[in-house]
């Protein structure tokens, strides 16, 4: 079952509605959130594209953003807490933004303006699920 997500990209899908949770791996050598990035890996493998894992990240420390309702603030405080590393080789290119879960879109929206403000041509995304509200 494919859903179409709406936003600042080019096209977007999620694959079906989220019933679990994420696979947290704890922070990285700087200090950062790191996720599970197998599927990406996978899917790059697959059709022969390379993989950029790890080019945005939520700093250390940032706020939960289950904790905020209003979709407008949590836009406003992702733009606060996501950051953009090594994006240089992504200038010109189409890139297909990975993530797990499709809550609000708040999360693909902020990634999408920083990889088109590094220059990249068009922005897809993908998620593996969405949730049933956008709580």
């Amino acid at each position: 079952m494919a859903i179409t997500l709406e936003g600042n990209w080019a096209a977007g899908l999620a694959f079906d509605v989220h019933t679990l949770s994420s696979t947290y791996l704890g922070v990285d050598e700087q200090g950062r959130d790191h996720w599970d990035t197998q599927v990406a890996l996978a899917l790059g493998e697959k059709v022969d594209v390379p993989v950029f894992c790890h080019v945005l990240a939520k700093e250390a420390g940032s706020v939960e953003l289950k904790n905020i309702a209003d979709a407008s603030a949590r836009t406003e405080a992702l733009r606060k807490q996501i950051k953009i590393h090594n994006a240089q080789h992504l200038e010109g290119l189409n890139v297909l933004l990975l993530d797990d879960l499709y809550r609000s879109g708040a999360t693909l929206q902020v990634s999408t303006e920083l990889l088109y403000k590094t220059g990249c041509r068009k922005v897809n995304v993908l998620t593996l699920t969405k949730t049933r509200s956008k709580r």
